[in-house]
C-alpha cells in the first residue's frame, strides 16, 4: 500500500484535497465585500503571475530572523511552517497610508500547484505594524515551498508587493 502513496496523482490529490479544507475553514475570515474583491482577483489573477519574473534576492524568506526590504520588516514566528497550524506573520510598513487598514497575503505552491492561499493582515491601530495567521493547507508531501506577495488593499497601486516565500514541512 506505501507505493501508491507516492504516486503523482495521488499526491496531488491530497494536496488539494488539504486546500480546500483550508479555503472552506477561512471562508468566514475572508467573508464580506473583501471575500468577494479577493474572489474576483483571483479569477483574473494566473497563480504563475504572482512572483513571475522576481529575482529571488528580492524574495523575503520568512522566519523567525526579521527581513528587511527597502520598505518594510517581515517576520513569522516560526522558521518552518506546519500544515493546517497556524502562523503568526507581522509586517511592519510605515511607508503605507494609514488609511489602508488592511494586507492580503497571497501564496502558492512552489514545486506543487495548489492554487492561490490567501490570508488577511490586519493594522494594530495607527501604527504601521500589521498582524495575521498563515494556515497552510495539509499535504502528503514531507515538505514545500510556497511563494508569492503581501500587497495592500487598495486599488491604487502605489505600493510595490512585498515579495515572499514560506518553507512548510510536515
Amino acid at each position: 500500500m506505501k507505493r501508491h502513496l507516492n504516486h503523482p496523482v495521488l499526491l496531488a490529490g491530497a494536496c488539494v484535497l488539504g486546500f480546500g479544507l483550508t479555503y472552506l475553514m477561512g471562508k468566514n475570515v475572508l467573508s464580506g465585500s473583501l471575500g468577494d474583491s479577493m474572489s474576483s482577483h483571483a479569477q483574473q489573477t494566473s497563480t504563475a503571475t504572482l512572483i513571475a519574473g522576481v529575482p529571488d534576492e528580492e524574495i523575503c524568506a520568512l522566519s523567525t530572523t526579521p527581513c528587511h526590504t527597502t520598505s518594510a520588516q517581515l517576520e513569522l514566528d516560526t522558521d518552518i511552517v506546519r500544515p493546517m497550524a497556524p502562523a503568526n506573520l507581522s509586517v511592519t510598513w510605515p511607508k503605507l497610508d494609514n488609511n489602508i487598514k488592511e494586507l492580503i497575503v497571497e501564496l502558492e505552491g512552489h514545486e506543487m500547484m495548489m492554487g492561490v492561499y490567501k490570508a488577511k493582515l490586519t493594522r494594530e491601530s495607527d501604527s504601521p505594524l500589521f498582524r495575521g495567521e498563515l494556515m497552510l493547507p495539509f499535504c502528503v508531501s514531507d515538505a514545500m515551498t510556497w511563494k508569492g506577495r503581501i500587497i495592500p488593499t487598495t486599488i491604487n497601486n502605489d505600493y510595490q508587493p512585498q515579495y515572499i516565500s514560506v518553507r512548510m514541512k510536515q
